[in-house]
């Protein structure tokens, strides 16, 4: 390995606090630590501002991120980094003084407390805190329900659940229940769980991953960089648990899927939206500080089916190279291409270790097949496989061995021919309809993948179309749902692959007329304004 690959991996290492990172910043702007100059605050947060510093500094304190004696700046200078006022840091200081983990001297300025010292002065929980009843008696203290999670349940649900054009949504009808249903029977019967079967059948699965993928896609491996995974939920999950820390900024392809934001946001990540175009992400036009992790969908994009060119794939992996950050390469549409030639995934030209390669069974063996695979870099290989088996992050080992098999025999790269063939054209059915159906809206034909967008006019809102086409039993969504940019409002995304042939014509119809529709009574509307 050269110099440069042996520096990369020291950098690169797993939980590191931080990241040697250097900010430009003007001569008038004190330099201030980097657990604080990642503080972001929530403006539409219930949360009240002077707390949410307070948890972000009670965080970064806790994690080590501000060592016991670190200064921290001036109320003034905090207040002008976070566009606050000087007051509401005041406030925080205090409360922070109060509860010990800060110590605040005259000429000497603020400082982070030693445990010991805030332990001591950590904050009694009396009942007097708990909010009185309507008859006078203290009520118990429950749980509620956090902001964050709020918001995500409040969003609509565009699950695989809903069968007419849901999102992520393959077809469970086109999969080979029967053959599958007797290789796990058979491999359930054969394994004895607690013994070593259950380290041969996740050797196994190794194995015949590994095997295929290098075929198929060009991927550079060795069986135990393979990790059992139980969807891309949990690949997503396992990645930030071992590489990133509260603070850490993420590069997202934008627009990405609900999950992935969600995942690197649970772990206290500050997410950048990495721009895509028809050539896929472009890595020049994004504004971020140096990124620990790039999470991209190269093979096909997340909701346009465009393939990334293999110049910006390049560009990707330099960009990880100059700041010393890691890939998440996303591939689980790899084998539903349908036109074009495949180019090798950016994994195979890692020399150095920086990207981590996820493929998925369930757009190809079913939705109920929640099972897949994460290839990391030989240097993590042992922690990923340590930290799968402790926070469950892996399928039944019977699982395993009976998707190995389906592989090993040949019987899956047979059935991916079938399942892509009836894929693509079912995609060709759902543009012919939109074509008659829907002649005003530009139709983003994917190369691959179970989506595709329709652009309306600019006076049609995809917002007020969703609103009306979900009510209806259409689990359609707007572009700007799964964006951290500002996207055009007129851009809608409906999913083809848990769509049967028969319904396709019909609910293109209906859209087109439910979206017509819509249009018409934001017409009425403003003719009655207007009198």
């Amino acid at each position: 390995m050269n110099r440069r690959g042996v520096r990369a991996q020291i950098r690169f290492r797993v939980g590191a606090r931080g990241m040697n990172i250097e900010t430009a910043r003007s001569e008038f702007q004190p330099t201030l630590p980097l657990a604080i100059s990642q503080i972001t605050i929530a403006a539409d947060s219930p949360v009240p501002i002077y707390e949410q510093i307070c948890r972000a500094l009670r965080m970064a304190i806790s994690a080590g991120e501000l060592p016991i004696g670190t200064l921290l700046p001036t109320s003034r200078e905090l207040a002008q980094a976070l566009s606050v006022g000087r007051n509401t840091v005041v406030s925080a200081y205090s409360r922070l003084v109060a509860e010990g983990f800060v110590v605040s001297k005259f000429r000497r300025g603020t400082r982070v407390a030693a445990p010991l010292q805030a332990a001591s002065q950590a904050p009694v929980f009396h009942a007097s805190h708990c909010e009185a009843s309507a008859d006078g008696d203290i009520a118990d203290p429950l749980p509620d329900i956090g902001f964050a999670g709020q918001r995500a349940l409040d969003a609509p649900d565009l699950s695989e659940t809903a069968a007419l054009f849901g999102i992520n949504a393959p077809d469970n009808t086109l999969h080979p229940r029967g053959v599958l249903q007797k290789l796990i029977a058979d491999a359930f019967g054969r394994t004895h769980f607690g013994s070593s079967d259950t380290q041969s059948d996740w050797r196994r699965y190794q194995a015949a991953v590994s095997s295929h993928f290098r075929q198929a896609r060009g991927v550079r491996c060795e069986p135990e960089q393979v990790i059992p995974v139980a969807g891309v939920c949990a690949a997503l999950d396992l990645t930030a648990r071992l590489l990133l820390d509260p603070g850490h900024a993420v590069l997202v392809e934008d627009p990405a899927p609900d999950e992935v934001r969600a995942a690197f946001q649970s772990a206290g990540a500050r997410l950048f939206p990495l721009p895509s175009d028809m050539s896929g992400a472009d890595p020049s036009k994004t504004k971020s500080p140096p990124p620990r992790l790039i999470y991209v969908s190269p093979s096909v994009g997340f909701a346009s089916g465009v393939q990334m060119t293999a110049m910006r794939r390049t560009a990707v992996l330099q960009s990880a190279r100059d700041c010393a950050g890691a890939i998440f390469e996303f591939d689980g549409y790899a084998e539903l291409l349908y036109t074009g030639s495949r180019l090798a995934a950016i994994q195979a030209q890692d020399d150095e270790g920086r990207v981590l390669y996820y493929v998925s069974f369930k757009n190809t063996l079913g939705p109920h097949m929640r099972v897949g695979a994460l290839i990391v870099p030989p240097h993590l290989s042992d922690a990923f496989a340590r930290m799968s088996r402790h926070a469950g992050c892996a399928p039944e080992c019977f699982i395993l061995a009976a998707i190995a098999e389906f592989v090993e025999t040949g019987q899956y790269a047979m059935h991916v021919k079938k399942i892509r063939a009836a894929y693509a054209q079912r995609l060709k059915m759902v543009v012919d309809a939109c074509q008659a159906h829907l002649p005003e809206a530009v139709i983003g034909e994917p190369r691959g993948g179970v989506h595709l967008t329709l652009t309306f006019p600019a006076h049609i809102s995809a917002q007020h179309v969703t609103a009306t086409a979900v009510e209806h039993g259409l689990a359609v969504a707007p572009l700007s749902r799964f964006s951290l940019r500002r996207q055009p409002p007129n851009v809608l995304v409906l999913g083809f692959g848990a769509m049967p042939d028969r319904l396709i014509e019909p609910n293109i119809r209906r859209l087109a007329h439910l979206a017509r529709e819509k249009v018409h009574q934001s017409h009425d509307r403003r003719d009655d304004a207007g009198n």
